[in-house]
């Protein structure tokens, strides 16, 4: 374990009565507040913008009846969501973080929508594929078999599946929400394998795992997915946590991205070029993946392309210790 690491577990943050975190939740607790928090949202126009309000400004925003209550509730704002300064008041970074969340979580109606059905089909079965959106997560549905994973109060036949916030679906067209939704969840992918949470920065803890008692044929009824092996990537501070398949953890290494770009394949996204990512995500489905060691884990994933073939081998660290190639493909 590299130094700073954490061993997966949640760091010991109090939640009981009297805490930091208790306090800042109760800060909420009086509707004041929140509009307190809302005009300082409509009042904001960017880092550099001027987004300080005076307390009459404010006062008469919120449209309150009360100047002394008023400046009550001011107060137990500051420090904690509000900074204040010879300018007035203004959002604090946590107060703006969460704004933010809710405004770009729960600000916009997020439908329940059928997307037009994906170009590719199930590359576990081969039939067709539907993109649907139910709630608030993205999902990429085989029509015919059970998919590559199980979740609770998920539809069935999940091949992908990807948080998606209400803020995605504003002056879009659904046809193009399928691209916006997954190709932040490569980046995403991209800050876990550096440790970094894409939610809070926190620490995250990686781990390839091979389950022991996998069956073939659909999703584990052991492990819960249809792969042998898989990546967990698990914030210590915030607790989000996903799941990825070797193989795309394996397609950010240099030497992969490399691979393609010689081969006249951009794998990381273009936006002069949108149909880029959907020819990059149709190849990555056929990356191959060898499992040569339960304990201590070890995979192999295999990719070919343009008559040449790569491969890396990743530990229960998901590091790359081993790259062989690239070299012709055998036939």
């Amino acid at each position: 374990m590299s130094s700073g690491e954490t061993d997966g577990a949640a760091l010991p943050i109090d939640i009981e009565e009297g805490s930091r975190a208790n306090e800042a939740f109760m800060l909420l607790a009086d509707s004041t507040r929140l509009d307190i928090l809302l005009a300082l949202w409509e009042r904001y126009e960017g880092t550099m913008g001027d987004n300080a309000m005076t307390f009459s400004e404010l006062f008469d925003a919120v449209d309150y009846d009360d100047r002394g209550n008023f400046s009550y509730h001011l107060k137990k704002l500051v420090g904690t969501y509000l900074v204040k300064s010879s300018d007035g008041y203004e959002l604090s970074g946590v107060g703006l973080q969460l704004v933010r969340t809710v405004v770009g979580g729960f600000g916009v109606a997020a439908p329940e929508l059928d997307l037009p059905a994906p170009d590719h089909d199930c590359p576990n079965c081969g039939a067709r594929t539907d993109a649907v959106v139910r709630d608030q997560w993205f999902y990429r549905l085989c029509t015919a078999c059970d998919g590559y994973f199980r979740k609770p109060g998920a539809p069935d036949g999940i091949i992908s599946g990807a948080e998606v916030p209400a803020g995605a679906f504003v002056g879009r067209d659904p046809a193009d929400l399928p691209r916006v939704i997954e190709q932040p969840t490569r980046n995403n992918r991209l800050s876990n394998i550096e440790r970094i949470c894409h939610g809070c920065s926190g620490p995250v803890h990686a781990e390839l795992t091979v389950c022991p008692d996998h069956t073939a044929g659909g999703p584990c009824a052991a492990c819960g997915t249809a792969f042998p092996a898989q990546v967990r990537f698990t914030c210590a501070v915030c607790k989000h946590d996903s799941i990825a398949h070797p193989r795309a953890v394996a397609s950010c290494h240099p030497a992969v991205v490399a691979f393609y770009y010689d081969r006249g394949l951009p794998i990381q996204y273009d936006v002069k070029d949108p149909e880029s990512y959907g020819r990059w995500k149709e190849q990555s489905m056929t990356h191959e993946m060898a499992v040569l060691s339960a304990e201590p884990p070890l995979v192999e994933v295999t990719m070919r392309y343009g008559g040449d073939e790569l491969r890396l081998t990743l530990d229960g660290d998901i590091d790359v210790v081993d790259v062989v190639g690239p070299v012709p493909t055998e036939t």
